[in-house]
């Protein structure tokens, strides 16, 4: 089976063989003849079946690395049990909670969760918290940027200064006064919404020692609470939730067309946003939008858009990563498609670790056994100067 950096070139391939045809056509100050078009109308064919045959192979590369991961490290404590017999006894109610010996190996443990009897508090090893945030980030496109994340122990509301515009400097006369030019902040309040998740498990399930579930909950609790939290992070309104990245960015650009984009259109986003953002800059957009851009070429005919071999790293686009969320807007009428910018101006801020609960009661009819994921977060672009514009589509 081929893997995803040759399906990836041989989509290239065919995209540079649509380009060639339309440039054709260009040259010649003509539209496409009929044979053309029944060409062209062919490899976009294979160029989406491509695009398909992509993502079912980047699904699969996925669920092996899923499969391939490393346990969590299963060390004995003073009794003789390892950490997932005890996670399964607890699992099956023989017990409330789960004690750690510190002293068994070198695996640091935290504290997941301050919980009631009924709900059976207990600790879990610390690689435990590090898979479930790993499976988070991978489901909110925001936390993949360089965007600014804070933890804090308690909830009450906090306060981070917002910049809304720069102080600027003059040339002064000698024994002249000079003039005030301030920089002006605003303050950005980043509150603690709570995100939920209940995951069931049937007594088979746990019974079942070829099962880790330590692992299992992680990846389906991280990718449940990545998939809420991170559409809020690009769209929310900021009433009740977290204030999306899109709503608070800048206008960069407005596209001539309500439903394409062009390079000169991208080129000009890239220098609508300052130096000192820039080299920090991440673009934005959903895959719709992906596969206009990566169509587009430069004036001398080399594709803007510059694919990336190495499985894990980013593709680029003038030099910065490219990150795909689809949380962001198709091409329309006045929707704002593509971001680019420094997104470090951008603050989450999560509350604590997430809480970690399990009830033998809540579907004790068919005998699953719930555990429920609780987090607590917030986000706010609090640079406003600019940091982050966004493109938007024409208004007609």
């Amino acid at each position: 089976m081929p893997s995803v950096v040759d399906l990836k070139q041989e989509r290239a391939r065919l995209i540079g063989e649509a380009r060639t045809l339309i440039d054709t056509a260009e040259a010649a100050n003509r539209d496409l003849d009929a044979t053309e078009t029944e060409t062209y109308s062919r490899i976009d064919g294979e160029i989406a079946s491509s695009t398909a045959r992509i993502v079912r192979q980047e699904q699969a590369e996925q669920r092996d690395r899923d499969a391939a991961v490393d346990p969590i490290p299963n060390v004995e404590d003073d009794d003789g049990e390892t950490l997932e017999d005890e996670f399964r006894a607890l699992a099956r109610g023989e017990r409330r909670n789960v004690t750690v010996n510190y002293n068994a190996g070198d695996v640091r443990r935290r504290d997941l969760t301050v919980a009631t009897d009924t709900a059976g508090g207990f600790t879990v090893p610390e690689t435990f918290v590090g898979r479930l945030y790993e499976f988070l980030t991978e489901r909110s496109a925001i936390r993949q940027t360089n965007a600014t994340v804070l933890t804090t122990q308690s909830g009450e509301k906090m306060l981070i200064p917002k910049a809304t515009s720069h102080g600027g400097a003059a040339l002064v006369a000698e024994g002249a006064a000079i003039a005030e030019d301030d920089a002006a902040f605003g303050q950005a309040e980043l509150d603690a919404y709570k995100y939920g998740q209940l995951i069931q498990l049937s007594s088979e399930l746990i019974a079942d020692t070829g099962v880790n579930l330590l692992d299992f909950i992680a990846r389906d609790a991280g990718r449940a609470l990545g998939e809420a939290t991170g559409t809020h992070y690009v769209t929310g309104d900021g009433s009740s939730k977290p204030s999306g990245v899109v709503g608070d960015s800048t206008l960069g650009v407005t596209a001539a067309a309500s439903g394409a984009v062009t390079t000169d259109e991208l080129i000009d986003l890239y220098f609508s946003v300052i130096e000192p953002y820039r080299r920090n800059a991440f673009w934005l957009f959903n895959d719709s939008v992906a596969a206009a851009v990566r169509k587009l070429k430069n004036s001398n005919g080399d594709y803007l858009w510059e694919s990336s071999l190495r499985n894990g790293s980013p593709d680029r686009i003038l030099g910065r990563p490219v990150i795909t969320d689809h949380n962001m807007a198709d091409m329309a009428v006045n929707a704002k498609t593509v971001l680019f910018g420094d997104f470090s101006g951008y603050y989450i801020r999560d509350v604590g670790s997430m809480r970690f609960e399990r009830s033998d009661h809540f579907a004790f009819s068919s005998d699953l056994v719930t555990f429920r994921s609780i987090m607590r977060t917030d986000g706010k672009l609090v640079d406003t100067t600019g940091a982050v514009k966004h493109l938007a589509q024409a208004a007609a």
